[in-house]
């Protein structure tokens, strides 16, 4: 076997290339099988014929092609049947059948997406080969509940040009195809680092401009990329003095501040470019930096700054909602904004840092993961429209301005809750002829995912797991497991549900398909209950402050809720940091280390019980940790 010897499983059948030809090494080639019979017919095809032609895919033209010797109606190609796939996957890559991709040296290509048909009910796992181009992230994992998953291709800047296969395999190919060969076109040229403003800049005298940003987010740079302003320093300044763009952060900004000069004083700046691969970049262009005598803004001036929702036209949705923000008593100012879940304390202590760093989406805020932005902008008002949201989800944003004299205003802040989208955290008890065990609860939970075609994640029993995610806490409740499991539903978080809609409805519908499957593992599903909707409500604590204190415990009592819902209970040594409330729960310190002991309890509203902590080392002063969420997974 002469220059392909490695076996390909292509879309469930494993086709071996034996060659008399010896091709080029390192050169890329298509291969063309024709005549493949289905995999999914396990009879005879009559006259059936294979053909291999290797193409070369430059000029599309044939170089080599085998004979059809195959005439036996007995013939049967082998392959590996895919009895039980359940998802089709498709790459968002350019198959060999379109153009292919284009990526340039030096650089990463735009984010690119893999996906499923459906969310997967296991962790999963994708190998891949590329040709000596670099993937990031370097491992690309669906977790459950995951749909799709992005990454980038990386081109190192001494790549040969030309076309590059792309071939990406799963860890589990019971269950699924494997995606087809992608193919991608590694070009010479350059890159554009964008700047924004695009025009001229203004600085007011003595004071500063608005932030120039530089921005490669669809291209980043494959190594640092230093971009420096020059410029005659006499009456301009710049700070910082140089920044970097990287593959993490692929923006960046500097402000040029007027040196007490007279108005209508300009300078010209053009940028340089460094770092391994800068030749690979177009640098920003280049602009003048001109002082103004600003009439309307006194230096000692602050800004104020007004946030309101804006109903002007139909973009608010329960996924998304327009920002006002309105400014005055200066002519121009950045503004800086953090968005965060509505309850949760506010962690972050400095606007004019956050603002400038992109750190999450939208779409995953946490306890301790804000979105932050910023913008440039003169007097009067200016739109945000904060896309990505959760339906029926509250929000703070917290938003300041600071003049161009460096002078701030107050910090403002405005709660909102988006609208359902039809469909309502549904908590539905399910009821059997034996309390399942840890395992058929887990196998349970995958078929109602399954069947239901509803995301594992969004279908969270009482005890806090769902499919193929055990609980990560101990579970304790004050509730008879006798009366059956409650298991928790979740709408979608698009703009319209077609998770819960008419839920009970469809759990009718699949019941009989379900039973056939748990029956021989030993579950025995009886019956379900709606047991109503759950609101999104942050359940308002209560507990004795005086603790019952022995020589080796503690008791906590009088803990109770305003609504249903879930206490996390953690305690640990005094002196220590106090972790937040996401590491409380997961059983973490405040440095991620393991923390002794945390139980999750469940709740009736407006009942009470006593926790007790034992097993303590006397004469040691313990710190009691408490955390309320309404359901499993809401924080």
């Amino acid at each position: 076997v002469h220059g392909i010897s490695r076996l390909h499983n292509i879309s469930g059948i494993f086709v071996t290339l034996n060659l008399t030809v010896v091709l080029t090494p390192n050169a890329v080639y298509k291969v063309e099988c024709l005549n493949i019979r289905n995999a999914d017919i396990d009879t005879p095809f009559p006259n059936f014929e294979v053909q291999i032609r290797i193409i070369d895919p430059q000029s599309s033209s044939v170089l080599y092609a085998s004979v059809p010797s195959v005439h036996n109606s007995n013939f049967t190609l082998n392959f590996v049947k895919k009895a039980n796939t359940l998802y089709t996957s498709v790459l968002g890559l350019s198959s060999s059948q379109a153009a292919p991709t284009i990526l340039r040296r030096g650089q990463y290509s735009p984010l690119l997406t893999l996906s499923l048909g459906e969310a997967t009910l296991q962790a999963l796992s994708v190998s891949y080969e590329t040709s000596g181009l670099i993937v990031s992230p370097s491992t690309i994992n669906f977790a459950v509940g995951q749909s799709q998953t992005s990454f980038r291709i990386g081109v190192p800047g001494t790549a040969q040009l030309g076309l590059r296969a792309v071939i990406f395999t799963f860890s589990d190919t019971s269950r699924y195809t494997v995606p087809p060969v992608s193919w991608v076109q590694i070009s010479s040229g350059q890159v554009n680092v964008n700047r924004t403003p695009s025009g001229n800049v203004s600085a007011v005298v003595g004071g500063r401009s608005l932030p120039v940003t530089f921005d490669l987010s669809d291209n980043p740079p494959l190594n640092d990329l230093t971009i420096t302003p020059n410029l005659n320093l006499t009456f301009f300044n710049v700070s910082p003095a140089a920044v970097s763009l990287t593959n993490d952060r692929p923006y960046s900004s500097v402000v040029f501040t007027a040196l007490n000069t007279a108005a209508n004083t300009s300078t010209y700046v053009a940028y340089t470019l460094s770092g391994t691969n800068a030749a690979n970049f177009a640098p920003p262009p280049p602009h003048y930096v001109q002082s103004v005598a600003e009439a309307t803004t006194a230096s000692s001036d602050d800004p104020v700054l007004i946030l309101s929702i804006d109903n002007s036209d139909s973009s608010n949705s329960s996924t998304s909602k327009r920002l006002n923000f309105t400014l005055d008593k200066v002519a121009a100012a950045p503004i800086y904004y953090c968005v965060i879940l509505a309850g949760q304390p506010q962690v972050f202590n400095n606007l004019l840092i956050l603002g400038t760093v992109r750190n999450t989406t939208l779409s995953n805020l946490g306890p301790e993961r804000p979105f932050c932005s910023s913008f440039g902008a003169n007097r009067g008002s200016s739109v945000v429209v904060l896309n990505g949201l959760r339906p029926v989800t509250g929000y703070t944003v917290y938003t300041v301005s600071q003049s161009l004299y460096s002078r701030n205003s107050s910090v403002v802040s405005l709660t909102f809750t988006t609208p359902s989208n039809g469909g309502n955290i549904t908590k539905i008890i399910f009821t059997f002829s034996g309390y399942p065990s840890d395992a058929n609860r887990q196998l349970f939970l995958c078929e109602l995912a399954n069947k239901l075609l509803i995301p594992p994640a969004k279908i969270v029993s009482i005890h806090g797991d769902y499919c193929n995610s055990p609980a990560s806490a101990i579970f304790y409740t004050q509730t008879n497991t006798s009366g059956g499991l409650p298991i928790i539903f979740y709408p979608s978080d698009s703009e319209v549900d077609t998770y819960t809609v008419n839920l009970t409805t469809k759990i009718d519908a699949v019941k009989g398909a379900i039973n056939s499957t748990v029956y021989g593992a030993g579950i025995n599903w009886t019956g379900f209950i709606n047991d109503g909707v759950i609101m999104p409500i942050i359940p308002n604590a209560t507990f004795d402050l005086n603790p019952y204190v022995t020589a080796s415990g503690i008791g906590l009592g009088g803990l109770s809720l305003s609504t249903n819902g879930y206490f996390y209970l953690g305690i640990q040594a005094e002196n220590t940091a106090i972790p937040t409330g996401i590491q409380l729960r997961g059983g973490r310190t405040a440095f991620d280390g393991r923390l002794g002991s945390v139980v999750r309890i469940y709740i009736a509203a407006n009942s009470t019980f006593i926790y007790n902590f034992t097993g303590l080392i006397q004469n040691t002063t313990y710190t009691c940790l408490l955390y309320t969420s309404p359901s499993p997974r809401d924080s």
